[in-house]
């Protein structure tokens, strides 16, 4: 009655904002997994088209661990050409504080001179893509110099939908915090010189 409400008000918006985040997130996961090519279908198209292969490698970010990623998919649509080595690297949060480096990565070879590493990070730690690529060149995929490394980043245009799990105007919300989201570049420290984006329309 005296004031206690406004700490209230405050821990309430706070609240509904990071849920906002946590659940807009989540919606475009699935977006971006829905629109995900299955990794048997896409080794068959490349091997029927044989797209051009250039030197060096290119390392695809993706937030899961199965199928292929959407940026690369966009990639080859558009561009009509893959590197030598292809890479889709996905990076995770353990329920740890900090993970072990030999437990810091995983690697699968997969055919046609693509590679899946996963990167595991702990709570505490800031994720560094640069090292992980390093890393990969050093010990693990026999890869060729990070400077010769090319880092492919979505940037997707959100267009909320109605319906759904989540309300448009909650949705509206989430874009507007997207947009004033620290950029991928910053958050996984990769070479801002290193990076091509693709932009892509995405409904959620």
């Amino acid at each position: 009655m005296h004031g206690g409400w406004v700490p209230l008000v405050i821990g309430a918006g706070v609240f509904f904002v990071m849920t906002t985040w946590r659940r807009g997130t989540s919606l475009l996961t699935r977006a971006l997994t829905r629109r995900s090519l299955p990794l048997t279908k896409f080794f068959a198209e490349v091997e029927q088209r044989q797209p051009p292969r250039v030197e060096g490698t290119a390392v695809f970010l993706t937030a899961h661990t199965g199928g292929t990623p959407e940026v690369l998919v966009h990639h080859l649509r558009h561009n009509k050409v893959l590197h030598e080595r292809v890479v889709f690297l996905s990076v995770t949060a353990d329920d740890v504080p900090e993970v072990t480096d030999t437990d810091r990565l995983d690697v699968e070879r997969l055919p046609l001179g693509f590679y899946r590493v996963v990167a595991r990070y702990g709570f505490m730690e800031t994720p560094d893509v640069a090292a992980v690529a390093a890393r990969c060149c050093r010990e693990t995929l026999s890869l060729s110099s990070p400077d010769d490394i090319t880092y492919y980043l979505g940037r997707p245009t959100l267009i909320p939908t109605g319906g759904g799990s989540m309300m448009k105007w909650r949705k509206l919300l989430f874009v507007f915090l997207a947009r004033n989201a620290r950029p991928a570049t910053q958050f996984f420290g990769i070479p801002p010189d290193h990076v091509v984006e693709l932009g892509m329309q995405i409904k959620f």
